[in-house]
């Protein structure tokens, strides 16, 4: 690769007039040397014409002056520390400004009487804890369970608008689904062979794996994969080979020409992949007799492929699975960790960096699926005792993409997720509100300074729009707007007051506007077909909250600017539906979020009629089977519209509405004073 145009480059303008370029990162021989750097990547001039190894550390530049977005989170955590100060101090003791010969501000006032009402509310009789989730029928009528961050909870809609039906279905849709409602074959038979691919095919399903859904080690799994197709090491194994197959499959385009035996039914090209996937399931029970790495990275892939095949159930399962092995292989710990009782073995720095890998890339898998669905995550931050991953120069320059770094950055970020589902939606109850509430500053203070020490090159902001960036990097910044969203999104409230948006308020709306932004250079760059299912969770969540912004009057002041704010939104809104139903292409569970978003258009919709009563909860039929379709969906309960009626099918999702299965469940039995179970005798279905 020759010397490229440094991502690190500033134009500015000299005496002469003329613009001239100027490296804000230089590597790390021209920093000890104080020698002009001219940010060559990889390779700097200075170092080429000296022969020496060029390193950079483009996280060390700490030359960017902070944004206005992270001054204004700084102030957040400081009036928050002052009002804690505040409620600690005693009837006799005088105010800490006062002590210090300052005058307490306005917004100090505001927060210390904010904080003694909060004391007084929180005096009160608790109400039922909204965090700690609950218990809902699916599209399939079985109970779930949905978390605080599950997306049941985002689909908040002005229901004399929307019918209950409509509701129903959009937010049962939105919880963990089977694979099949049919009961399992008590004999099953092994599925059979997979067909065997040209080389050309072959080589490109495990690049689109690697590519696109962040994927570890795709040096090692080639050269293992080469030495023999039934040895298995830490790098490859059959059953990870053939997740990585039916991954990768999923990123041919529908209409390309490639084998018909790749496909579970021959008939329909969106089952593309099963095969490999239900092979390496069959190979699983073999593998977890004596389980490596690749076993693990092996289930975290898994995992992947299932939730955006829209079975959310059973990549909880796969996801779980890997994360026990992680926990069983002590993967969590550092070799300092390593007890002296035992007896010490020669560990190669391989071994370590593959266990220190594998782990991380586990964890990412994991916490991003718990965001998902709505689940604790296994490890806490406290449980972690192992070193943050770091830069490895031979993967950096890779397609240039800078994977190590993103890794890293990645990393970081996602421990800031973890804290958050730890503290503010954690799953403990007797928590207030206010005291969930008291963790954001300081959760709002850690993203605002990860995002500003965002090495340039991975960054994709407003200014960098027209600049190519790899699909990893724009799924990076999607996912640190996402986790912004979600920090934010339980104190979102639908009306301004007299001092503007809340900073809560303010942060859900610029979110969602950064994430269609991201989504829009995502599709005219690559297209939306190469995407990670995480994508898919972005799209979402924005899109809830655009819902609300799109129908809510008195957000934004003044009357203008509100009306503009509702017209931007519900643009926005249509936009990802649209984008949602092209990406359904390649992950399937996409054409489940689209029919949701599709259904909250339905509030501004002209075909839409004010519903006259509550409707009460249906739950849908098991039986029957077959494929229903949004249009059809949507033409049984009325208001059809040409643009919210996608021409997709996809299985079991919204089948027949007609029976109740659970019409007999007697709720009027129901015994508060009995316990969990709650009835005093077994209802009659069971």
């Amino acid at each position: 690769m020759g010397s490229a145009s440094p991502e690190g480059e500033d134009d500015f303008e000299g005496a002469n007039g003329r613009k001239r370029s100027r490296t804000t990162t230089a590597c790390q021989v021209c920093r000890r040397k104080r020698s002009k750097c001219d940010g060559g990547m990889p390779k700097c001039g200075h170092c080429t014409q000296k022969g020496k190894e060029c390193i950079y550390d483009l996280a060390g530049d700490r030359r960017k002056p902070f944004t206005k977005d992270v001054v204004d989170a700084l102030k957040l955590r400081i009036t928050t520390l002052e009002s804690e100060l505040a409620s600690l101090r005693g009837p006799g003791d005088a105010p800490l400004l006062e002590i210090l010969g300052a005058q307490p501000t306005e917004q100090t006032k505001e927060t210390t009487s904010a904080s003694v009402t909060e004391q007084a509310k929180e005096a009160q009789p608790p109400a039922q804890d909204v965090f700690l989730g609950g218990l809902a029928y699916n599209s399939h009528g079985e109970f779930r369970f949905y978390g605080p961050t599950s997306s049941f909870r985002a689909v908040v809609v002005d229901e004399s608008r929307i019918s209950g039906f409509e509701v129903e279905a959009a937010r049962s849709s939105s919880l963990t689904q089977s694979h099949d409602t049919q009961q399992a074959p008590l004999h099953p038979l092994p599925p059979p062979f997979p067909p065997m691919l040209e080389p050309a095919l072959r080589e490109r399903l495990i690049q689109y794996a690697f590519v696109y859904t962040g994927l570890v080690y795709e040096q090692e799994f080639y050269r293992d994969m080469d030495l023999s197709l039934t040895t298995r090491t830490d790098f490859w194994s059959a059953f990870l080979y053939f997740v990585v197959l039916g991954t990768g499959s999923r990123y041919l385009a529908a209409d390309e020409d490639f084998p018909i035996e790749i496909c579970s039914d021959p008939n329909d090209v969106t089952t593309r992949g099963d095969v490999f996937v239900d092979y390496a399931r069959f190979l699983l029970d073999s593998e977890v007799r004596k389980p490596n790495l690749a076993t693990i990275r092996g289930l975290s892939l898994m995992s992947v492929y299932l939730v955006g095949r829209g079975f959310d159930s059973q990549a909880y399962q796969f996801d779980g699975q890997a994360m026990r092995l992680c926990e069983d292989f002590g993967l969590h710990l550092g070799l300092h960790r390593l007890s002296k009782l035992t007896s010490r073995k020669s560990h190669s720095n391989q071994d370590v960096t593959s266990r220190h890998v594998t782990f991380w890339y586990t964890v990412h898998t994991h916490i991003i699926l718990a965001l998902w669905i709505g689940r604790r995550t296994t490890f806490t931050m406290d449980e972690i005792d192992q070193d943050l991953p770091v830069i490895n120069h031979e993967l950096e320059y890779q397609r240039s993409e800078y994977r190590s770094t993103w890794f890293q950055q990645k990393t970081k970020l996602l421990l800031i997720a973890t804290k958050m589902m730890d503290s503010v939606y954690a799953l403990r109850p007797g928590i207030p509100i206010s005291a969930r509430e008291a963790f954001v500053p300081e959760l709002h203070l850690a993203l605002e300074s990860w995002y500003h020490a965002l090495p340039t090159p991975i960054r994709v902001a407003n200014s960098t729009t027209g600049k190519e960036r790899a699909p990893i990097h724009i799924g990076l910044n999607l996912l640190y707007h996402t986790i912004m969203l979600t920090l934010h999104r339980p104190f979102f409230r639908r009306q301004g007051t007299a001092n503007g948006l809340s900073v809560s308020t303010e942060k859900c709306l610029s979110a969602s506007k950064h994430i269609v932004r991201l989504i829009k250079l995502q599709q005219d760059v690559y297209g939306v077909r190469f995407i990670a299912p995480a994508f898919l969770h972005a799209a979402f969540c924005a899109g809830t909250i655009l819902a609300v912004s799109a129908v809510e009057d008195g957000i934004s002041s003044p009357h203008e600017t509100d009306a503009e704010r509702k017209k931007v939104a519900r643009e926005d809104l249509a936009f990802l539906t649209v984008v949602l139903r092209k990406a359904a292409e390649t992950w399937p569970t996409a054409s489940t979020s689209a029919a949701c978003l599709a259904i909250l258009q339905r509030q501004w919709s002209p075909g839409t009629r004010p519903v006259s009563g509550a409707a009460s909860p249906v739950h849908p039929s098991t039986s029957g089977g077959g494929s229903a379709t949004i249009s059809d969906f949507f033409t049984t309960f009325g208001g059809t519209d040409e643009i919210l009626a996608p021409s997709f099918t996809f299985p079991l999702i919204f089948p027949s509405w007609e029976t109740d299965l659970f019409e007999s469940l007697n709720y009027s039995s129901v015994d508060p004073s009995l316990g969990s179970n709650g009835f005093s005798e077994m209802p009659s279905f069971i």
